[in-house]
């Protein structure tokens, strides 16, 4: 391309693109002249200003590049090249506000290459006053918030940051923040830290909300699903429906606000596996009460209630829920937690296997209104 066309821009910017993919090698460049005259013929393409002060700067003449930056930023303050270089110089010099302000112009603008900043942005998240201005940087901006945090919580980041960034955001009322504390408390879990992802998820719900849960997080279903594990986690599948219904007070008719789980099978076999939570539980000795009402259910294998030990698999409690209608059914059972290895425990509901064949369809509808664990000694 070049033979035939010597001022190709963009030919010369491929040859940049190619040689300089990563970190650039130390030296003069053996296409530094190439990048020179490209520059001189096309004096208003930011880029090749940007191609030539990464040329310079490889040589070792940081003064010379960041003038070539400084220009192509003034000629398209958003050409990436240019942002990213200057980015690292900001971070190595700890100007870590201008740091701050180049990551959110990348955010805005190259959203899909703001990895290539990711090594950066965690040594900035290791300094006291970077982590400030990341913190400061987002307040007022989810994209960088969920940015950030995806970015620094993972694989070989600083999980700390990120967790220290999250709660310094709610407890400013930063929101909203589900992502972000969903992001840290499976990075925690993924190190086996389930303990301290449980107490990040507690101390990240509102004042109302952690004073109101128990044992069970959103017993009632009283809240939209947060997509943590010590939340409720509800898996779709064909041949059954699973949502959450709220009833709103009506002027008309009194009554309180209701909600409920509503289980609605469509005739079909299957294997029911679907509804879920991770809970914390010291040992000791529990009353379960579990609070559902039932419209025409048939199921080919009673659905289960049960509650497990997450380690050791140990069944704390299984209840059978019957086929039929009923507008108020309540179902109780005692059960004890073991001290030792059960320091978290499963709900699960579920069956026993049937074959998946037409007869053995499950129809009708399961609303569950509450689950509540009342502790009784221990």
């Amino acid at each position: 391309a070049l033979t035939t066309n010597p001022l190709n821009s963009q030919a010369v910017l491929n040859i940049g693109i190619k040689e300089f993919s990563g970190e650039p090698a130390a030296g003069r460049s053996k296409n530094f002249d190439l990048y020179r005259h490209a520059k001189d013929y096309a004096p208003a393409d930011a880029r090749l200003h940007s191609m030539l002060g990464i040329a310079k700067e490889a040589a070792g003449n940081a003064a010379s590049a960041r003038e070539d930056y400084s220009q192509a930023l003034h000629l398209l303050p958003t050409e990436y090249q240019a942002l990213a270089r200057v980015f690292v110089q900001n971070v190595d010099e700890r100007q870590y506000d201008e740091a701050a302000r180049k990551i959110e112009l990348f955010v805005r603008r190259w959203p899909q290459l703001f990895g290539i900043l990711r090594t950066y942005v965690i040594e900035m998240s290791l300094e006291k006053d970077g982590l400030t201005a990341l913190e400061k940087l987002a307040i007022n901006f989810p994209k960088a918030r969920q940015s950030l945090v995806g970015m620094i919580a993972g694989k070989n980041g600083n999980l700390p940051a990120a967790y220290d960034l999250v709660q310094k955001w709610h407890a400013g009322g930063v929101a909203p923040l589900q992502s972000e504390i969903l992001t840290v408390e499976k990075a925690l879990i993924r190190q086996k830290r389930p303990n301290a992802a449980y107490e990040f998820f507690s101390s990240t719900r509102s004042e109302s909300v952690s004073n109101a849960a128990g044992y069970i997080f959103n017993s009632d279903f009283a809240l939209p699903f947060s997509g943590s594990v010590y939340d409720w986690r509800i898996r779709k599948q064909t041949g059954v429906t699973i949502n959450r219904v709220e009833i709103q007070p009506d002027d008309q008719v009194p009554r309180e606000r209701q909600h409920y789980l509503n289980v609605r099978f469509l005739g079909n076999p299957l294997q029911f596996r679907n509804i879920y939570q991770t809970i914390r539980l010291p040992s000791g000795t529990y009353r379960l009460e579990f609070l559902f009402a039932m419209n025409n259910l048939k199921t080919p294998k009673p659905l289960k209630f049960n509650l497990t030990c997450t380690d050791t698999r140990e069944k704390l409690v299984t209840l059978e829920i019957p086929n039929g209608t009923s507008v108020a059914s309540r179902l109780e059972a005692l059960l004890t937690v073991p001290t030792g290895e059960c320091l978290f425990s499963t709900i699960e509901f579920n069956h026993a296997f049937v074959p998946l064949s037409f007869r053995n369809r499950f129809e009708g509808e399961l609303n569950i209104h509450d689950i509540r664990l009342i502790r009784v000694s221990g």
